[in-house]
């Protein structure tokens, strides 16, 4: 078990600052006075955050460097830190003390970060006019990451050094080498920061907190750094510095409520700025503490009179899946909307527990990006970017810099959530997710729209609202029915061995899962179900014996919920042993290429055969150019025979506009570029030597619709025989009127068939009522044709001969279908009881005209 503690209250002291031949803090911003630095300072300047920064134009060495006082003892300070891995081509070179300003002509001894091969550490060197002479290091590969935070602390006293260094903000420093050197004579000495980079690390030199002079007297009282909590019984300060032995009293210390001193307290054997304090009796979780520390004195005599610090003690339980989840996105910072120009990661912590942050890591393309120390406590966010990037964000909100930070994709990634080794939430993030155009380019954020719908993807994702184009470190305050395909369902199924079937669904599932949840008809005994903890939206099914090639089985699902407790309705669907496409096996079978407004393309593809097809070797290209580029089908599984399956870059576009009859055959999947007047696009797939196997090809000319269509807009070309060529154009007619303007994902509006009732037109009722008591108060009539694509006019007459209403004009039929008139006419009264005609006119472009007559009743 472990603890947050918050640090509070106020620090007691007075501040006392000292003084140096050659020091600078950069609080002022200005390189050329009080100190005034010499050389290349025009390559250099003082970033937002008080710190000397590199800004060079190009590639090249840029030196700047100050003069001090020599003398017998010395003392120098100073805090640096590198953005990239330090290499023999972007190095870095300190040279505490020198005779000259320029390293070729002077002598003294240089500090070096940078070198061949990922052992990176501070070397130190005698140096003489060019040529350096190695003295010591610190520990081998210190310095070989980037954004290291490195302070070195160096003490000359008549020929003895003394080294001391610390790579975190909130560890003191500690003795790293020593060794013997006599300074040559000189009145004075300079000292200069050398900075030699390519043009990619040109603005990643950071440095602070510089001095060089005689020793100085410690004035400063010390500060608590962290309070940390083991368990409930022992609390652990770390101070800047050690203190003296007056100030390891108990009595020193009070704990409320409670007015408790410790039962004991200590010195950290490893670390002398770490006390150690006992409780008895122990603290109780969730209760926040007030501890009061009086008199704190370090070993220079400077005292810290009070200081009051918060403790909250909480008890560290491990997340499940689901506890922790990703909830904003910050992948396109630029251009800025309001927010810093940076890229960010929010998680949210909507469970009960507390959680060590520690145990948490990010992965992305198989790197894992750990996050530091730090409690997670329960409903509270964390806002979570790069250690360069974080300071951007301290006047707007609470931020965790991550010393190694995934880079964010613009247009789309994987991203993963691990608790140890265990996946706890994971997203795969488009474009389409943000459901807005004008947001889709940068300045906004992909925002969770309701946690309680966790286990959901992109349904569950939208751009933020907020006008400054995200809200890092708060609620995302999204309507909660924004939110889009609550329901889980099954996504894709695949059968990787006759022995065994992978079902893949929408979100991710609970726990526990049982036998009785499956059933295969027919009956195929199953002997086990596993979850996979590291994709639970994936279940595996063991079969006690193997499937066999086109046997088809019903698989039912029933009983199951997903990690948000959603339940998935009892689900029955087709499955067998898929074998691999060839020849013609896998046809076009419908294209839009001009969408409506908001709109996306998609395309839909249907199995010519009587076998399952696997699809994970076949691919979508443009052209035969574009292979290298192809775009694979494999994440939709197999397809049955004689099933259509369509995707698009956008499915929630298409649900949004099109009626999605079976939803569960319509994917979100990338397309190649579809223009508007003519493309292609050809499906092809792999041999089981790779080689590329053509299956089917189109290219389409927007003159193939409907030449009676003024406006083709969101209207899509559909394949009208499976049995004809696909290059025929005459094989391929507009999607009907009837049908919404397409079918994406089920049969097409125009397909061919032969009927006994073609070209009859049948009233459903001969008399209707329109009085509105929901009884026969509509006159339809039922249609059924030879094939889709006519186009109807349609004229009521009343008995004397007069026009009433034009219901339909110049209307796309299907191959069948329902008319319906409300007994109105053309100003919306309600006409007359009485007889009355219905003038149906067809034709299609090839000069076929049939013209029928029905009459039918009013009546009241």
């Amino acid at each position: 078990m472990k603890a947050l503690t918050l640090i509070g209250g106020l620090l007691l002291a007075l501040q006392c600052l000292g003084q140096s031949p050659w020091h600078d803090e950069f609080e002022d911003g200005d390189l050329t006075a009080m100190p005034a630095w010499q050389g290349d300072v025009s390559d250099f300047t003082v970033n937002a955050q008080h710190r000397l920064q590199l800004m060079a134009p190009e590639a090249g060495t840029s030196r700047i460097y100050g003069r001090f006082t020599a003398g017998d003892s010395l003392d120098w300070d100073l805090f640096f830190e590198l953005g990239f891995e330090p290499s023999s081509s972007n190095r870095l070179r300190i040279y505490p003390a020198l005779t000259q300003p320029d390293p070729a002509t002077g002598q003294g001894c240089v500090l070096t970060i940078g070198e061949t091969g990922s052992s990176d550490a501070i070397r130190w060197s005698v140096w003489n006019q060019g040529e350096g002479a190695s003295l010591g290091n610190d520990a081998e590969g210190s310095l070989a990451a980037a954004n290291v935070p490195a302070r070195v602390h160096i003490e000359y006293r008549q020929g003895a050094w003394t080294f001391a260094t610390s790579y975190q903000p909130d560890l003191p420093l500690t003795p790293a080498w020593q060794g013997e050197y006599a300074l040559p004579p000189a009145d004075t000495f300079y000292f200069v920061v050398e900075c030699t980079y390519t043009s990619t690390r040109r603005d990643l030199f950071e440095f602070d907190d510089i001095y060089a002079g005689p020793p100085r007297a410690d004035l400063n009282p010390p500060e608590v750094t962290r309070v940390d909590q083991p368990d409930s019984r022992e609390t652990i300060i770390t101070w800047s510095e050690p203190l003296a032995p007056s100030a390891i009293d108990p009595q020193k210390y009070l704990l409320s409520p409670g007015d408790v001193h410790p039962q004991t307290i200590s010195v950290d054997d490893q670390l002398p700025n770490r006390i150690h304090l006992t409780w008895s009796p122990p603290l109780i979780p969730g209760q926040r503490y007030a501890l009061q520390v009086d008199e704190a004195e370090d070993l220079s005599g400077n005292t810290v009179k009070r200081i009051t610090l918060s403790i909250l003690y909480v008890e560290l339980e491990l997340p499940e899946y689901g506890d922790v989840v990703f909830n904003e996105l910050m992948v396109d910072p630029t251009p800025s909307q309001g927010l810093p120009e940076d890229e960010y990661i929010e998680l949210y912590n909507g469970s009960d527990k507390a959680i060590d942050l520690a145990t948490l890591t990010i992965r992305r393309a198989g790197t894992g990006y750990p996050l530091p120390d730090g409690i997670f406590l329960p409903h509270t966010f964390l806002l979570l970017t790069s250690a360069s990037d974080a300071e951007d964000f301290y006047a707007l909100t609470e931020v965790t810099p991550m010393t190694s930070f995934p880079r964010l994709t613009n247009s789309g990634d994987l991203l993963e959530l691990y608790a140890g080794d265990r996946l706890i939430h994971y997203i795969n993030y488009n474009t389409s997710w943000y459901r807005d155009g004008n947001k889709d380019d940068g300045g906004w954020s992909l925002s969770m729209i309701d946690y309680d719908f966790r286990c959901g993807s992109s349904g569950n994702w939208i751009a933020s609202n907020s006008p400054v184009g995200g809200t890092p470190g708060m609620s995302n305050d999204l309507d909660p029915g924004l939110a889009r395909d609550r329901s889980p369902r099954l996504f894709s199924w695949q059968v990787p061995d006759p022995g065994r079937i992978e079902l893949i669904f929408n979100q991710a599932l609970a726990t526990p899962l049982q036998q009785a949840h499956f059933q295969l008809s027919p009956e195929v005994v199953i002997s086990q179900i596993s979850w996979d903890f590291n994709a639970p939206n994936h279940l595996q099914i063991l079969l006690n014996e193997n499937l066999k090639e086109n046997q088809l089985h019903q698989l039912t699902v029933s009983g199951l919920t997903s990690c948000s407790d959603a339940a998935l309705s009892d689900t029955v669907f087709t499955i067998g042993l898929p074998r691999d496409p060839g020849g013609s096996d896998l046809l076009w079978s419908e294209i839009l290429f001009n969408p409506r407004p908001g709109g996306a393309d998609f395309a839909e593809i249907y199995n010519n055969t009587e076998s399952i097809l696997r699809l994970d070797s076949v691919f979508v290209i443009k052209t035969i150019d574009d292979i290298d580029a192809a775009i694979s089908l494999a994440p939709i599984g197999n397809i049955l025979p004689g099933q259509y399956l369509a995707w698009s870059p956008n499915r929630p576009s298409i649900e949004g506009q099109y009626r999605l009859l079976i939803p569960g055959n319509v994917y979100n999947l990338g397309l190649p570029t579809l223009p508007n007047e003519e493309g292609s696009i050809i499906l092809f797939y792999r041999d089981r030597q790779g080689q590329p196997q053509l299956l089917d090809a189109l290219h389409y000319y927007s003159n193939w619709h409907n030449a009676i269509l003024s406006d083709v807009e969101g209207i899509s070309l559909e394949r009208i025989d499976f049995n004809a060529e696909t290059a025929n154009r005459d094989n391929w007619t507009s999607a009907s009127a009837a049908s919404g303007g397409a079918t994406p994902g089920y049969r097409n509006s125009t397909l061919a068939e032969i009927s006994q009732l073609a070209n009859k037109f049948t009233p459903v009722l001969p008399v209707f009522s329109p009085d509105d008591d929901g009884f026969d108060d509509l006159s339809e009539i039922d249609y059924q044709l030879d094939a889709a694509g006519y186009v109807l006019n349609a004229t009521i007459f009343d008995m004397l001969g007069n026009p009433v209403v034009r219901p339909f004009n110049q209307y796309t039929l299907s191959r069948e279908g329902t008319l319906a008139w409300d007994g109105r006419n053309a100003s919306g009264d309600l006409q007359p009881m009485g007889r009355y005609i219905w003038y149906l006119e067809i034709f299609n472009l090839n000069g076929s005209v049939e013209r029928f007559k029905k009459t039918v009743v009013l009546a009241r």
